[in-house]
């Protein structure tokens, strides 16, 4: 029988597009997750996923199965929150909100906004995972958290997307590289350079791509490309001089050395949305409500969210 652990892995498979993705965000080894699948697999004796060199993609079994595994993780998630929330009440523990985040809003606004929401809220806590934007959904969606920030939105499931803030993307590069001293570049200025980026589902490389899609061009071909876990990394590699690569300009704002310098692609501005997400049916703890309804309150009072 199908338990949760599996129902996640699998959702997670999904989310990713790639079993090598999903293992990373999950702790597990590769051929680990690889046997989790044929077990699944082999008890509904269908073919779930399509592996190939594109990786993960699911056969028209597998979307039945994903839309079964979302659904039940949901009610799930309802379970424990609403089990878990009767259990503090009797024995006056203190209330957590548990809150989940991709790595720009995670980084860069939600220590600030944790920070002011708990000294105005005695005896509540907040609880903090960041991730990347693929994963910010799946993990509302399955209950264990009770909001989140991402900077892009998920093509699925019943949640409420709140604009908080404005995000850039820029390409970063080191004090000493060409670049540093120019404004803008022109995107064919990049062949060549070593690439730093962030793994699949980053949601600021997401944008870089969606971006450069929409006007009909693509990034040239790099020297060579070293992919990197987090946004900070990213940085601290261009400040070494490891190579360029495309970083929110809040990452650059905040490091605290100068050697990092932010150029645009000409005629091609990278901005995007900074959301708050919440799931539409799920009934919440009234922490968890205070905690959004603290967030949406900042914003239309005008106060800085970042």
């Amino acid at each position: 029988m199908v338990d949760v652990d599996q129902l996640k892995a699998m959702t997670a498979i999904a989310e990713t597009g790639s079993i090598t993705a999903a293992a990373k965000e999950l702790g597990m080894s590769q051929p680990g997750l690889s046997r989790l699948v044929e077990r699944v697999e082999d008890e509904f004796d269908a073919s779930l996923f399509d592996r190939g060199r594109r990786g993960a993609e699911l056969t028209q079994d597998g979307r039945k199965f994903i839309e079964f595994a979302r659904s039940t993780l949901t009610e799930y998630g309802m379970l424990r929150a609403s089990v878990s929330g009767n259990r503090r009440r009797s024995n006056g523990s203190p209330a957590v909100v548990k809150i989940v985040a991709s790595t720009t809003p995670g980084e860069y606004l939600l220590p600030q906004i944790a920070s002011d929401f708990t000294k105005q809220h005695d005896g509540v806590s907040v609880d903090t995972l960041i991730t990347d934007s693929a994963a910010v959904a799946s993990l509302l969606l399955s209950g264990e958290y009770d909001a989140g920030f991402a900077g892009q939105r998920a093509d699925f499931g019943a949640l409420n997307y709140v604009k908080i803030a404005r995000d850039e993307v820029v390409l970063a590069v080191p004090s000493p590289h060409r670049f540093a001293s120019l404004d803008e570049i022109d995107i064919s200025d990049l062949v060549g350079e070593q690439m730093l980026r962030r793994e699949s589902g980053s949601g600021t490389y997401e944008v870089v791509e969606s971006v450069l899609e929409a006007q009909g061009k693509i990034l040239p071909d790099a020297g060579s490309v070293l992919t990197l876990g987090s946004t900070q990394a990213v940085v601290s590699a261009v400040d070494g001089g490891l190579g360029v690569g495309f970083v929110t300009l809040r990452a650059i704002e905040h490091h605290a050395a100068s050697r990092v310098a932010a150029v645009r692609i000409a005629g091609t501005p990278m901005m995007r949305d900074l959301f708050l997400v919440y799931e539409n049916e799920r009934r919440l703890s009234e922490s968890a409500m205070r905690f959004i309804e603290f967030v949406q309150s900042r914003r239309s009072n005008g106060a800085s969210i970042g």
